[in-house]
């Protein structure tokens, strides 16, 4: 029996070629799936990150309207309270003049019984009072 040499080099070149073209195929198909593995990992995490994000998005929203429904209300109530004091306000000097006004305007008129300073500066103050109120007070203050 005789061995064809030439052969028997072909085909163990051919199966070492074989061998190697498997052993690149099954490396790139570990590579693949080790790829694929960390690419579904990446998308898991982005859809975590998303959804985190989604999150934080709509809790600063949230905490921005609660921020301006604050302020909105403190600007609210401030006015009121503003308005409320100025009503008081203008109540009580309404009441001053209907009470004092009468006498200033009768000692204004007919004449001042003495002429101290601290009187002088009391009329004083009461005709600075009048400018200051709005016209109706100051109609009331003239007709009484």
């Amino acid at each position: 029996m005789t061995i064809d040499l030439a052969g028997l080099g072909i085909t163990i070149m051919i199966c070492a070629s074989i061998g190697l073209v498997a052993y690149y195929i099954v490396t790139i198909l570990m590579k693949n799936i080790e790829q694929s593995a960390m690419i579904e990992q990446l998308k898991i995490d982005n859809s975590a990150y998303a959804k985190k994000f989604s999150e934080l998005v709509e809790e600063k929203q949230k905490l921005e309207l609660v921020q301006t429904d604050g302020f909105v209300s403190f600007v609210s109530k401030s006015r009121d309270w503003a308005f409320t004091y100025i009503e008081e306000v203008q109540s009580t000097l309404n009441k001053f003049v209907e009470t004092v006004g009468p006498t200033m305007e009768y000692y204004d008129k007919f004449g001042r019984i003495d002429e101290n300073p601290p009187m002088n500066k009391i009329f004083d103050a009461y005709s600075e009072l009048i400018k200051v109120l709005p016209e109706s007070n100051e109609k009331q203050g003239e007709t009484k």
